[in-house]
């Protein structure tokens, strides 16, 4: 009886000591630093050595921010990537049809919201349909678009064609115009005068070249709406009336030759201005007398 009482002491005895040995082995046995722990527990918010004091969890023996998104402060603009907590970025947004994210706000809306809104989005080529950025339609295609006097400038670029003053050749200019580098200009062309022996109205064989030039500048502006005057002209030698008539044959024969070279008659008027309009006045010389006896021609709207 003694014996198993004195048994029943000396075990508990052994196991107070034993439990009292331990729990100064535990006391005694230091944490892991940060960031190495073994459970959550020395991830949390209140050890010493946690350098953000915000309770983190025990992955594969190490303290992280995050097991998944719901670990993270704000799910909603956050993800759990390898263990911490990034932003997340439209790329993580998935909008319904139509609308696409706001990068600012991670929402979902519309890219434009009122019909002919531009720029749109900033693109001044695009313009709001149905609350979407499309291209905007072009101003012109084409000449046959633009009003008259106006041609169709950048026609293949969408957003830059637009009409503008000019002319091609399926866009002329008007009458009395003519199309140089793609404007109208006033038609003109210089038509040389030609000159005459004393006394006489044939056409002399040095002058036949300068006719050939005058008739076909003579047709191209007739072609703008034009006529051409042809005044005869003489010396000053002789009376005021042969000069006048010396001057109608002079005219009457240029203008027969050009009727040759393919002119229109009906586009050609004749004049004698005699020696009332010379070129050298008071002429004494061979030279000066020669300036004054000419044909001059003059392109109008309508004959005198």
């Amino acid at each position: 009886m003694y014996a198993a009482r004195l048994a029943f002491y000396f075990r508990r005895i052994f196991l107070i000591t034993g439990l009292a040995s331990f729990t100064l082995f535990l006391m005694a046995c230091p944490e892991p630093k940060w960031p190495s722990c073994k459970d959550d527990k020395n991830c949390r918010s209140d050890k010493k050595d946690n350098p953000v004091s915000v309770a983190y969890f025990c992955i594969n023996g190490s303290c992280v921010q995050c097991r998944n998104v719901k670990d993270c402060p704000d799910p909603t603009k956050q993800k759990c990537v390898n263990n911490a907590c990034v932003a997340k970025t439209c790329g993580d947004i998935t909008c319904p049809g139509g609308k696409e994210c706001d990068p600012t706000t991670l929402g979902c809306k519309y890219p434009c919201e009122n019909d002919g809104d531009s720029p749109c989005k900033g693109d001044s080529c695009k313009v709001c349909r149905n609350h979407q950025c499309v291209p905007k339609p072009p101003k012109c295609t084409k000449n046959g678009d633009c009003p008259a006097n106006q041609i169709c400038q950048n026609a293949g670029d969408s957003c830059n064609a637009r009409c503008e003053g000019g002319c091609a050749a399926d866009k002329p200019c008007p009458a009395g115009q003519e199309c140089r580098n793609g404007q109208c200009a006033q038609a003109t062309c210089q038509a040389e005068t030609i000159y005459f022996d004393f006394n006489k109205y044939f056409i002399r064989s040095d002058a036949r070249s300068g006719l050939q030039r005058n008739a076909e500048c003579v047709k191209k502006m007739v072609g703008y709406g034009k006529k051409v005057l042809i005044e005869g002209h003489c010396d000053e030698r002789g009376t005021r009336e042969y000069n006048l008539w010396l001057g109608r044959r002079r005219a009457s024969t240029t203008k027969k030759y050009l009727v040759q070279l393919g002119v229109d008659s009906g586009k050609v008027c004749t004049v004698s201005k005699g020696k009332e309009d010379p070129v050298v006045t008071n002429a004494t010389d061979g030279d000066g007398h020669q300036k004054n006896r000419r044909a001059v021609f003059k392109f109008v709207d309508s004959c005198p």
